[in-house]
């Protein structure tokens, strides 16, 4: 399933049994649960102890990495040249 289809699940849930809503707090909490174990076992990620989600990484993990080091530079390069009282500068309040 893509992304879009698991997105849409979980607005029709929190639709429909969100406490916010009217709906039952741990009726929704179970429901997002459920929600999560199948699309974790369709992604074939596993679970592991306390909760905590492991997922099996491939060599394409060294791409991710390079690709977020590139990314961390471009912005730090980006935040060196906005002007010192814009959000996101890397001088942004400080006087």
């Amino acid at each position: 399933m893509t992304e879009d289809v698991w997105s849409a699940e979980r607005r029709r849930v929190a639709r429909r049994l969100h406490p916010d809503l009217g709906g039952d707090p741990d009726d929704y909490i179970a429901a997002m649960q459920a929600l999560e174990q199948r699309r974790a076992a369709a992604m074939g990620v596993l679970h592991g102890a306390e909760g905590m989600t492991v997922v099996h990484t491939t060599a394409g993990s060294r791409a991710v990495r390079a690709v977020t080091g590139r990314a961390r530079s471009v912005t730090t390069a980006v935040r060196r040249h906005l002007p010192r009282g814009w959000p996101g500068a890397r001088r942004y309040g400080q006087l």
